[in-house]
């Protein structure tokens, strides 16, 4: 770092996680088994196990969740806990990898989630396995501190953080991460633009007084309804039938599904 950037961290507490940064941080760790991101309080998610030696307590730990105010580990992997964040949302990585297919990349990883003002970046690794990832819309700096380390700080937190990731690899992450979310907001605005409100509401009036059976709930009739009707419009494009027979229907729907179980696999 040069002067500037040095006086920039100067102020803050640095936490070094080369060095004992992880021993700092250990001793204000809380146990949650149950641990989940939170999309307004957390800044880092560390794949991350302690030596079992000197914290016999916090045995079999795999993750750390780093807020502004406090310090969590938990048994689950960062990999879990990122899914699990994912799953919340519905559309899944969809509109992250359409976005980077724009930009013809022919290998898209690592890739960022975002989704509204959420950007969760990955420092390296992919979101199939267990790496470290930052909240990059909550950060406030990030400067390059070496040939393998960043400094970050957090606009909740005065505290710097020196991780241990390719300030290339950052970087060009980050600037992913930007493009999709760019990307992402241009698509909303034109949606609804496009998109008379006033009768998107009364199609969804109408929708929700439907009778559905008593085991089904509105969203689940969606969901249904909506699977069937892209199923069926694929189906007739592809074979030219006017009527889908249940065992054509249940054929492409398992390999559809088998390829679907190899991805995520």
């Amino acid at each position: 770092m040069n002067k500037k950037q040095e006086s920039n961290c100067a102020c803050c507490q640095v936490v070094d996680f080369s060095k004992d940064g992880f021993k700092h941080l250990m001793r204000h760790a809380v146990f949650e088994r149950e641990a989940k991101i939170d999309i307004c309080k957390t800044n880092l998610i560390l794949n991350f196990r302690p030596n079992e030696d000197e914290y016999p307590e916090f045995a079999r730990i795999n993750a750390m969740l780093i807020e502004a105010d406090r310090v969590i580990v938990t048994q689950k992997q960062t990999r879990r806990l990122i899914n699990e964040l994912i799953e919340t949302q519905g559309i899944g990585l969809f509109v992250d990898r359409a976005c980077l297919g724009l930009r013809q990349k022919k290998r898209i990883a690592p890739l960022s989630y975002v989704w509204g003002e959420i950007e969760l970046m990955p420092l390296g690794g992919t979101y199939r396995h267990s790496t470290n990832w930052i909240m990059l819309n909550k950060v406030k700096l990030d400067l390059r501190s070496g040939e393998k380390t960043m400094a970050v700080t957090f606009c909740d937190n005065q505290t710097c953080y020196l991780l241990p990731t390719s300030p290339q690899m950052y970087f060009e992450n980050k600037k992913n991460c930007r493009y999709i979310y760019e990307k992402e907001h241009q698509v909303i605005g034109e949606v609804l633009n496009a998109f008379n409100l006033n009768k998107t509401i009364e199609i969804y009036e109408k929708f929700c007084q439907t009778e559905f059976n008593e085991e089904d709930n509105p969203i689940a009739a969606l969901k249904q309804s909506a699977r069937k009707l892209l199923t069926d419009s694929i189906l007739k494009m592809l074979f030219n039938e006017e009527e889908i027979t249940e065992m054509l229907f249940a054929d492409v729907m398992n390999g559809i599904s088998s390829r679907y179980d190899k991805l995520n696999s």
